[in-house]
């Protein structure tokens, strides 16, 4: 009967250990997992820094800088360095960033900082991206860490202004609105991709990447005057076509290949020498192609929710 009992204690015991801190996934300084969803047990987190805020909740608005660098320390996006150096606004849990953000902003609290280990399927996977930094593309399916800073989360969504940034599926666009302009082949791929530029060759060429929000890259302006396209991020210049079957990319304003942009009932997106902008899937730049929905290619408009300015420039004129 001892030994009876003595065995059940030891296995009593060893259940209880099996209960322990790890249970669930990879615990990390000052950070606990309890859940048990599995795509959480993939991700690493560790609090450097704990805020005194609210914790963060799926649904609601989150404001986060960010860092992220790769497993041999390279660093390839900086929310500091990038664009006007703005962090990120967003819905958390709303597919608006990485799924990796979206695990782990939930466990974070406002005025954390935190580290979060992101395995590639989380991250940008297998698409290829520039690093927003520059210099060499960020190679496929490389895992990813990053620092996060929880300036504010658990902000309850605001409702738009009545009559302001309606949705369109399919329209002519609208002038003196920013917009995101989503890529349909990319609507079905595991990033949502949008029309952004990114500095390659000395030129500041179009692309698609997943889409970031309030990313200044990824905004794009019409004017209704001329038909041209801007960039929010490089308000000085404007879309060119010239050598559109070799690439778009951003030029000064003045150059007789600027105009002519628009936008069809049937969801293509057109530059002014009628041909509509298609996919380079080698490299994902954008270009322009006699074949009408080349590669099932279409587009939409997502007005952007932010409210910017008109552009002055030092000549005191809107633009």
């Amino acid at each position: 009967m001892k030994y009876a009992v003595a065995a059940l204690l030891s296995t009593s015991a060893a259940i209880q250990l099996r209960g322990g801190p790890d249970v669930y996934g990879p615990n990390g300084d000052n950070y606990s997992n309890e859940s048990a969803n599995y795509d959480l047990s993939r991700i690493g987190i560790s609090v450097t820094e704990a805020g005194k805020g609210p914790q963060c909740t799926k649904g609601d608005w989150a404001t986060v800088h960010w860092k992220g660098t790769l497993t041999d320390g390279r660093i390839v996006t900086d929310s500091h360095s990038e664009g006007w150096g703005y962090p990120k606004h967003f819905a958390v849990g709303n597919a608006e960033v990485f799924k990796c953000w979206d695990l782990a902003l939930p466990q974070l609290h406002m005025g954390d900082h935190a580290t979060v280990t992101c395995p590639s399927y989380y991250a940008w996977g297998g698409a290829y991206t520039m690093s927003p930094l520059g210099g060499e593309p960020i190679p496929l399916h490389s895992d990813v860490t990053f620092e996060l800073e929880v300036q504010e989360c658990a902000r309850h969504p605001e409702e738009p202004r009545v009559g302001y940034n309606a949705q369109p599926h399919t329209t002519t666009m609208q002038p003196g609105r920013w917009f995101y302009l989503h890529s349909h082949t990319g609507a079905h791929e595991a990033l949502n991709q949008v029309l952004t530029t990114r500095t390659e060759g000395g030129k500041q060429v179009l692309a698609v990447e997943h889409k970031v929000v309030d990313e200044p890259e990824q905004m794009w302006m019409w004017d209704i005057s001329d038909g041209s396209l801007h960039n929010q991020a490089h308000p000085e210049m404007f879309v060119d076509w010239s050598n559109g079957s070799h690439g778009l990319f951003l030029a000064p304003k003045g150059g007789a290949s600027q105009g002519g942009f628009d936008y069809s009932a049937n969801d293509q997106f057109f530059a002014g020498n009628h041909n509509p902008l298609t996919i380079n899937h080698e490299d994902y730049t954008v270009q322009t192609s006699g074949n009408f929905g080349e590669n099932d290619q279409f587009w939409h408009i997502e007005y952007c929710y932010n409210i910017v300015q008109p552009y002055v420039s030092e000549d005191g004129l809107d633009h």
